[in-house]
């Protein structure tokens, strides 16, 4: 059995996974522990998985990032480009909503006595508040080229 350096492997991990790279690929890596058993070291320690939980947001907000360069881009050659771009697409929101608490479909809230309650938010909810950020985004792009336009006239 391998002696790996927890520390130093949950670090590297914490800084793979903020990327929206998988946790699965950075196990791959040769001299890297197994992919079971990193997770088992997330889980066992509250505060390593408060601080992956929190990695992931942010990997959310880089897959979602992906997905508007991914949209934007405009060199398509044939209508195999259009639909292998829509699986890059849906692949990652798919990531994102299994993944994200602020993006996911569930919503976890506890009743009076603690216990766990849980609510399904709807496909039309979550899709409005992406296309609402989404929409911000374009904005701030559209406002910098502008600006750009502007000063290099």
């Amino acid at each position: 059995m391998l002696d790996y350096n927890r520390p130093t492997v949950l670090h590297e991990l914490m800084d793979w996974v903020g990327e929206g790279k998988s946790l699965a690929e950075f196990c791959r890596q040769p001299g890297y522990p197994r992919a079971r058993t990193v997770i088992k070291w997330v889980e066992s320690d509250p505060v390593v998985k408060a601080e992956f939980e929190e990695v992931r947001e942010v990997a959310c907000d880089v897959l979602a990032s992906e997905t508007l360069d991914i949209a934007d881009d405009r060199n398509m050659s044939d209508k195999d480009d259009v639909k292998h771009r829509a699986l890059r697409i849906k692949t990652r929101m798919d990531l994102i909503e299994r993944w994200s608490k602020r993006y996911g479909k569930r919503v976890n809230l506890a009743d009076a006595d603690g216990e766990k309650l849980q609510l399904v938010r709807s496909d039309e909810d979550i899709t409005a508040e992406i296309r609402g950020l989404i929409g911000i985004g374009l904005s701030r792009v559209s406002e910098e080229n502008r600006v750009s336009d502007h000063l290099n006239n």
